[in-house]
């Protein structure tokens, strides 16, 4: 929590999200309520006029030469363009940001999820960016707390008036609320037109402004912002699969790959934390944590699940520690728990050495040298050779992507489906 001020509240899905089912979690404050009833009802009407509702995914673009924001919003699965918003304020000259202190804004590809808006910000309301990305920590930049924001300053930051702001972080914490994993950021030197490339030929960042170039073609050809990864020094780009803001697979598998953007010490010890929706120090954490943290942004809090399973059945988890009650504190970190837990209400499937068995967003249990219980996320992603799913966890180096599935013996295989608003599906094996 930023301050003791701040609260956390529920918001129905009917208000947001135009279902019956219960919305995310996400931080709140008088300030940012206040805002949002201003200027939901002109949002909700003018969304309506697009054929598409409030809560809606969202995408941002930000040009920097023309000073221009664009927001764009989740019509049938392809983004259409809401509103076009002048930048208030910036700093710096056409480039990426390098380096903490050189007032720079930042250029590239960058997202915001539902621990990075602030209700209590200095600047009337604003969200983090996630400067530096995987790509700028590569060639070793640095910096941090690039926003969005208002007030109408910056030396960094990309600085809206109040009012504007205040659509933008409204369209936000919907879409959040309403289950989108996190939305992307698309920052940009300029328009990335032909005529404009060919005004800035002599650039010293002209290769770099190519490369920013492949992802702005991409979106303006498939009107889906691509899928970013890093590769020798430069972006890579790869289509979304339409639709995977609403199914639950992709969904956990999106936030389970937020998670490698993190960077997160490896750290299991115990610690007092808040129940439910508790959680140790975003900067630190164990394989669990990585599971956890990315179920709770489909909604589902594991150590309120694991809690509650617990109180009620606590013979039937492991004993191993000696414990004769349950622990809100610890219970769901620990790996056999969760085993238990995902058997119980969720679906054991077979350990096999067959790759298809393995779908996105199953969970793996393994044993690791030392007899150390470990967990995995099995995501959409393949192995060099198309052979086997690529695997998100945490081994100690903090939350990677790894061709892993076979590394360890594995000790179990499970299927822990949630519906849209966090609460457990049926399962299908």
């Amino acid at each position: 929590m930023r301050t003791s001020a701040m609260t956390v509240i529920v918001l129905a899905a009917t208000l947001i999200c135009g279902t019956s089912i219960s919305a995310q979690e996400l931080a709140s404050s008088a300030r940012s309520r206040e805002a949002i009833s201003r200027v939901q009802p002109g949002l909700e009407q003018a969304l309506a006029g697009m054929d598409t509702q409030y809560g809606t995914p969202i995408f941002i673009r930000v040009f920097k030469e023309e000073m221009e924001l664009e927001l764009w919003v989740d019509v049938g699965g392809r983004f259409a363009l809401f509103r076009t918003y002048d930048i208030c304020a910036g700093s710096g000259d056409l480039g990426p940001k390098l380096k903490e202190g050189d007032l720079q804004c930042p250029e590239g590809f960058y997202y915001t999820g539902s621990n990075d808006l602030n209700p209590l910000s200095s600047f009337h309301l604003s969200f983090d960016i996630r400067y530096p990305n995987a790509y700028d920590r590569e060639l070793k930049r640095t910096g941090s707390a690039i926003m969005i924001h208002g007030a109408c300053v910056s030396i960094g930051c990309f600085a809206m008036t109040n009012e504007r702001v205040e659509e933008i972080y409204a369209l936000a914490d919907a879409a959040l609320r309403c289950g989108q994993p996190f939305f992307r950021v698309h920052v940009f030197p300029f328009r990335m037109t032909d005529q404009n490339m060919e005004r800035h030929h002599g650039s010293e960042w002209r290769s770099f402004w190519d490369n920013l170039r492949e992802g702005y073609d991409h979106f303006e050809k498939e009107w889906r912002p691509p899928d970013v990864r890093v590769a020798s020094d430069s972006y890579v780009f790869v289509s979304t699969q339409l639709g995977s803001e609403h199914d639950w697979a992709d969904r956990l598998v999106d936030a389970a790959i937020e998670r490698t953007e993190h960077q997160v010490r490896y750290d299991g010890s115990y610690r007092s934390i808040d129940y439910p929706w508790g959680d140790v120090p975003d900067d630190i954490g164990v394989c669990t944590d990585l599971v956890i943290r990315a179920y709770r942004v489909l909604g589902t809090d594991l150590q309120r699940e694991v809690h509650e399973d617990m109180a009620r059945a606590f013979s039937e988890y492991p004993g191993i520690w000696g414990h004769t009650s349950p622990d809100a504190n610890i219970d769901h970190r620990r790996v056999p728990n969760l085993q238990v837990f995902f058997r119980r209400h969720g679906t054991e499937l077979a350990v096999t050495d067959a790759p298809t068995d393995y779908r996105p967003g199953d969970l793996v249990t393994w044993m690791l040298p030392g007899n150390l219980p470990h967990i995995g996320i099995v995501t959409n992603r393949r192995s060099a050779d198309e052979e086997r799913p690529l695997i998100v966890h945490n081994i100690g180096r903090g939350p990677e992507i790894e061709d892993a599935l076979f590394e360890y013996p594995i000790t179990g295989h499970y299927r822990f489906e949630v519906n849209r608003s966090g609460f457990p599906g049926d399962s299908q094996s």
